[in-house]
């Protein structure tokens, strides 16, 4: 009983802490922001790929928005659904690496912030349990097809590359019954796309527009050594002991592609660390676990002296970082811009900016399909539609633009085509007071 209690307090401090710490993290990454936005949109009854744009195939915003309906359309719905992907991860983390599970844990703690890259992850460690030699599951090879497949379904490109392992096993009928139960979730899916008449919109955000995202989003970097290595080790690994699990953290390397930024190299790379460490036989558990604990407790306090210091607060009022930390000055800044919206704000609205899911669902605005206009999220030939759409759409109406021009000046993803564009052909207006925002129209 006492042994009970004490894995029951475990996993709930466990499910804790992911929580606390992205409370505490004052780090608001867009990629959270459109994970919620996808997720919220689908909640109020917007279809995916049809209202709104998305480049991804929908599994986990479709299961958060189930999240969303039963507990709020809150943003805190979203990191508790993420608490309970890290309390599965830590689960079998303790399973396929024993020594240095709550090492590797952390490390992946510091990326928590929630996102649709976590739910691959979680199929990736299943993957490795499930398909070990010494696992005695039954039907086994049904179960991880189905796996592969929800991992297809959660992102396209990952649940192709978890497949390549299945290749290794060199026997028919057991890639056979993979397949088969691979199909299962996609045929249901294409079923749910042919119904809500939103197939050819699906195929275009999220295959007929990759040589855009590919073309136009490639970054190599400093951080491009890790997918390196990351693969060197696994294939290494793989030879010498001719374990599938390698395979499987080998394939999961290559989601790095295109953009070799520090989120997509590190995520991936992390498992590799896991289990070198585990390879270092003069490092203890129990060492280990110490260095963990201090780091975690270093970082905490590191965020609490920035709530003290006035850097960083949080905010009740906030439609959307309602008791979320965040740093003042960004807080400022968007309040600055709800302001405006009050007295200003039209349906004929275009935000084009990066962040326009934050503006709009601050202020209860309805998302569409021009809220997301990165290299890559616009489809075959998106630029010349999404501008012969706007400049169609503006012809009878009197339409308004709120562009950053930090876009114009630092390299992000966002595509500064549509931008020229409208600043060329359209009227300047004004500034939003106290911002890096101007407003164009016609």
């Amino acid at each position: 009983m006492k042994k009970k209690i004490k894995i029951i307090l475990e996993y709930i401090i466990i499910f804790i802490i992911p929580f606390i710490y992205n409370l505490l993290n004052s780090n608001i990454t867009l990629d959270e922001i459109w994970n919620y936005g996808f997720a919220y949109n689908i909640s109020t009854g917007l279809i995916p790929y049809k209202d709104f744009n998305m480049i991804v195939t929908p599994l986990y915003p479709y299961i958060t928005a189930i999240f969303l309906k039963l507990l709020g359309n809150n943003l805190l719905i979203l990191h508790l659904f993420n608490s309970g992907i890290f309390l599965i991860i830590y689960h079998y983390l303790k399973k396929i690496l024993p020594k240095t599970y709550l090492f590797t844990f952390l490390l992946y703690l510091f990326y928590s912030q929630p996102n649709y890259t976590f739910l691959c992850l979680l199929f990736l460690i299943l993957l490795i349990y499930i398909d070990d030699d010494n696992n005695s599951i039954k039907k086994k090879d049904y179960l991880i097809g189905f796996i592969i497949g929800l991992t297809f379904l959660t992102k396209q490109n990952i649940g192709i590359f978890l497949a390549i392992p299945t290749i290794f096993t060199k026997d028919i009928k057991r890639i056979f019954k993979r397949f088969i139960s691979f199909l299962i979730p996609i045929f249901i899916f294409i079923i749910i796309l042919i119904i809500s008449n939103s197939l050819y919109e699906f195929i275009d955000y999220c295959f007929l527009g990759l040589n855009s995202f590919a073309g136009n989003n490639k970054i190599v970097s400093k951080y491009i050594i890790l997918s390196i290595i990351g693969i060197i080790y696994s294939l290494y690994k793989y030879l010498k002991t001719k374990e599938i699990k390698y395979i499987y953290i080998l394939s999961f390397q290559f989601i790095s592609y295109p953009i070799f930024d520090s989120y997509h190299t590190v995520i991936p790379f992390m498992i590799v660390m896991g289990h070198m460490i585990s390879d270092l036989k003069h490092i203890r558990k129990n060492i280990l676990n110490i260095i963990t604990s201090l780091l975690f407790i270093i970082f905490i306090s590191l965020q609490i002296t920035n709530i003290y210091k006035g850097e960083y607060s949080f905010n009740k009022y906030s439609q959307l970082f309602k008791y979320r930390i965040i740093n003042t000055d960004n807080l400022t800044y968007f309040n600055n811009v709800s302001n405006y919206l009050k007295d200003n704000y039209t349906d004929n609205y275009y935000f084009l900016m990066q962040n326009a899911y934050i503006h709009k669902l601050e202020n209860n605005i309805p998302i569409n399909k021009y809220d997301l206009l990165n290299n890559g999220n616009l489809g075959s030939k998106g630029i010349d539609k999404i501008i012969n759409e706007i400049d169609n759409n503006c012809q009878n109406i009197t339409c308004y633009f709120a562009i950053d021009l930090n876009y114009l000046t630092h390299k992000t993803q966002y595509n500064n085509d549509i931008l020229k564009h409208i600043i060329d052909n359209y009227n300047y207006k004004e500034n939003i007071p106290n911002t890096r925002i101007q407003i164009y129209t016609n």
